[in-house]
């Protein structure tokens, strides 16, 4: 606590450091209006509303940061000038790409699965037909998808250029897993209190195989979805990993062994996989590191852990050459998970990306916001009623284009970059990040942009602290 004091003096606050944290909490309370919305209201509407606070928030973000970026051109203290042009310049990109769409244009779409939902929408079709959708996107969608790009894009430039140059003292980062810690109680407890109902028939589900019944019983607290509240989950378990590495504290792993249970009640698999993963990889690595110095330890802890994986293994295995006639509820888990259509069900959707950029929409995309606008429509055809991509290197390409994609690639090799140096220095706080960011960007793959944006892009702003904490011991 002395430490965490002590950084609190030393940070010297001034006004441009005011304007760009009340610009963040603008932008945050835009972008949660924007969610809020979009998960409520009706999709062909716009749901931005009211208005007039989602403008607000938005203007005192604007104001905010215009004010903060003078300042920081008045003392010359603005990011290298390439990266400052870099920043602007995909800016200028993404707004254009939103605004030069057509208000109405259609595309054709061929059913290639019929069920319920496109039977009533599309009557007398059958799998094989194209089906002409039209595409109406309003000025009012346009405005409000421009003010979200203009929010997103120099929220990353603020994180990764500014920030950490500005303040590079890793105790920064406990404070950030602090925050991120709060905010997770808050959204566990609130499910406990507003969905308690469901938490006992999940685990009655989930014991006696009901997949279908795990999933209608999933909490999701005011996430609105089970899987974004599974991966927030996820991400607390890098922040504990990264807090950990930096405090040593022995209450990290029960508050990490908290967040992996409530992972388990989001029901959401390939976060458990992921995260069960890179708990595995980071302890190991520390036995590794720390085994001469607490040798006794931990060979009880490499036992324990041995046997745990070896009991799992053992049970997995008898449940499924059984078929289920030992340890069933294990073994319909198993047909879930393997028997899944939902790589199939994501060929059509990413397809239907490669057909919106038909036309010379290569370069810039589709425009964040009206992409997704284009794409629920025709997904309906298929009976999906989702306007995320299910990838989010599709939905790059699909929003961004060919220009987006590419610096998402150059993003990767600086990440890479960042990661060797790094961990030369700080082994133990770098590999955490690591395998949180190798396992959103796997997660990634099938899943929508926000969780990229949201989750792999905090590695590399922690990365940056990292980076200029080693230089500041240095001189």
């Amino acid at each position: 606590m002395q430490k965490l004091k002590q950084f609190y003096q030393s940070l010297h606050l001034t006004l441009s450091d005011y304007m760009l944290f009340i610009g963040f909490l603008g932008s945050v309370v835009f972008y949660a209006l924007a969610w809020l919305y979009m998960v409520t209201a009706d999709p062909y509407e716009v749901f931005l509303k009211p208005w007039w606070l989602s403008i607000v928030s938005f203007s005192i973000t604007v104001v905010c940061w215009s004010i903060y970026f003078y300042l920081q051109f008045k003392a010359k203290n603005m990011p290298n000038k390439y990266i400052t042009a870099a920043y602007f310049g995909f800016l200028i990109i993404s707004v254009v790409a939103i605004l030069v769409q057509p208000m109405h244009y259609t595309q054709d779409v061929v059913m290639r699965v019929s069920n319920g939902m496109n039977e009533t929408l599309y009557p007398g079709h059958v799998v094989g037909d194209v089906i002409t959708v039209d595409v109406y996107i309003s000025n009012i969608h346009k405005m409000f998808f421009t003010f979200g790009t203009i929010c997103i894009v120099t929220v990353f430039f603020i994180m990764y250029f500014i920030l950490p140059k500005r303040f590079p003292n890793l105790y920064f980062l406990v404070i950030m897993g602090i925050c991120t810690f709060i905010f997770l109680f808050v959204l566990i407890f609130y499910s406990y209190i507003t969905e308690a109902d469901k938490y006992l028939p999940f685990f009655k589900a989930l014991f006696s195989g009901d997949i279908d019944g795990v999933y209608d019983y999933a909490p999701k607290s005011f996430i609105a979805h089970r899987v974004p509240y599974g991966v927030c989950m996820m991400l607390g378990l890098v922040f504990v990993l990264l807090v950990h590495s930096i405090l040593e504290k022995w209450w990290l792993y029960l508050l990490g062994a908290f967040y992996f249970f409530n992972m388990i009640c989001s029901y959401c698999k390939t976060a458990l996989i992921i995260s069960a993963l890179m708990i595995v990889a980071y302890l190991a690595f520390r036995l590794y590191k720390t085994y001469k110095e607490h040798e006794k330890r931990n060979k009880i802890i490499i036992i324990t852990l041995l046997s745990l994986l070896g009991l799992g293994l053992l049970l997995t295995a008898a449940s499924y050459i059984s078929q289920g006639k030992i340890l069933a509820p294990i073994y319909k888990i198993i047909l879930s998970v393997t028997e899944s259509k939902s790589l199939d069900t994501r060929s059509y959707i990413w397809d239907n990306t490669f057909q919106l950029l038909k036309g010379g929409w290569w370069i810039i995309g589709r425009g964040f916001g009206t992409y997704n606008e284009a794409l629920f429509l025709m997904n309906i055809v298929n009976g999906d009623d989702v306007c995320p991509s299910h990838s989010s290197y599709n939905a790059l390409l699909g929003a961004g284009g060919i220009i987006y994609l590419f610096g998402f690639i150059a993003l990767l090799g600086y990440w890479g970059y960042l990661s060797i140096k790094c961990f030369k220095k700080q082994p133990l706080t770098t590999l955490p990040l690591t395998f949180g960011a190798l396992a959103f960007l796997m997660y990634s793959i099938t899943e929508g942009v926000h969780f990229l944006v949201c989750t792999f892009f905090f590695p590399i702003f922690i990365l940056h602290h990292i980076l200029y904490d080693n230089q500041e011991k240095a001189n």
